[in-house]
């Protein structure tokens, strides 16, 4: 149709698809043997001469074809612009198509990842809480076990408390054993001494009596004896109070260790 578009108008018969029909027919024939004249309307008697001129372009139509010539390359530097836009944008949606197809296989990949994960943090999870049960029980038996071991203690202070405090009443209990031993010593000692002042006395008497058989010897008999029954007294008296200090002292150690016995005895239930 460019081609035709040079020796033809744009109203011209060959222009139109029936030219193309009729071209095509001519062909076929092998001898035309008559004239056809287009031009008029009087299409029965024959034209010896055709005028094709109307059908032809003349020079005048240069200036019109220039125009027309710059306005196809106008449209055909368009139409090369669309082409390589349109192959600019098809390598664009390539590129784009092999992001997403890496997109979407590194969304797949993700998505196994965030599955493995999941699975993890879930196991993770699970062996979070056995742990903190074990360490409960763990701090529940160690708690136990320290008050087990609190109350064994303060039993055994308790019992080195009462060891001590027997073995203290026992050290007291000692020394006035051993003190009252003394004072019996002593007693047994101001006994002897006041038996040998007695025979002392006694010799004394029969010596006076061989001597003076009179009344001034009884008198004086009488007198040491009045002069030794307040020692005596003295003597018996202190003894026996120092006697009875130490078995009150004995006494109140003892309440005391049953009294320390009794609230260990309390701590201990």
């Amino acid at each position: 149709m460019f081609l035709f578009s040079e020796f033809y108008e744009n109203y011209a018969v060959m222009m139109e698809e029936e030219g193309t029909v009729i071209v095509g027919l001519l062909v076929g024939l092998n001898v035309i043997d008559a004239n056809l004249c287009v031009k008029g309307e009087d299409l029965d008697s024959q034209v010896g001469v055709i005028d094709f001129s109307i059908y032809l372009k003349s020079d005048e139509d240069n200036h019109d074809r220039e125009g027309r010539n710059v306005h196809i390359s106008a449209i055909l530097d368009q139409k090369n612009y669309v082409e390589e836009l349109n192959r600019q944008l098809n390598g664009t949606v390539s590129s784009l198509h092999a992001r997403i197809d890496t997109l979407e296989k590194s969304n797949a990949k993700l998505i196994e990842e965030l599955a493995i994960a999941k699975n993890n943090i879930i196991k993770l999870q699970e062996e979070n809480h056995q742990i903190r049960n074990d360490n409960a029980m763990i701090f529940m038996k160690a708690h136990q076990h320290l008050e087990e071991s609190d109350t064994d203690l303060e039993s055994a202070r308790v019992q080195h408390e009462i060891e001590l405090a027997v073995k203290l009443l026992e050290k007291d209990i000692l020394e006035k054993q051993d003190t009252l031993i003394g004072l019996k010593e002593q007693l047994e000692e101001v006994k002897a001494i006041n038996f040998e002042m007695y025979q002392k006395m006694q010799c004394s008497e029969e010596e006076a009596k061989k001597r003076d058989v009179n009344d001034g010897q009884d008198g004086k008999s009488t007198q040491m004896s009045a002069c030794r029954k307040p020692y005596e007294e003295r003597l018996s008296s202190e003894v026996w109070i120092w006697y009875s200090k130490c078995q009150a002292e004995d006494d109140h150690a003892r309440k005391l260790q049953l009294k320390r016995q009794i609230s260990s005895s309390d701590v201990e239930s």
